[in-house]
């Protein structure tokens, strides 16, 4: 577990490449939030799955395990404010 503290008006976001950084995992469970080109190429350089529903608006819909993202979990992790 690791974490880094920002400004109040900074977006979790913009952390979220150096906070995975190049961590061993075989998965990352995030909400829609995290769901970016550049975050899901970073989890899969990482060779790990992303479990990140994919956001409605994007032009196609990347699959994901729901099994693995319950609603429960999602809204959970990670930590939302």
């Amino acid at each position: 577990m690791a974490f880094r503290l920002t400004g109040g008006q900074a977006s979790d976001f913009r952390e979220t490449t150096a906070l995975l950084g190049d961590r061993e995992t075989e998965a990352v469970i995030a909400d829609k939030g995290y769901d970016s080109t550049s975050i899901v190429d970073h989890i899969h350089r990482l060779r790990a799955r992303a479990v990140i529903p994919t956001r409605s608006r994007r032009k196609f819909q990347r699959c994901y395990d729901p099994k693995g993202c319950s609603k429960r979990l999602c809204s959970q992790w990670p930590y939302r404010s």
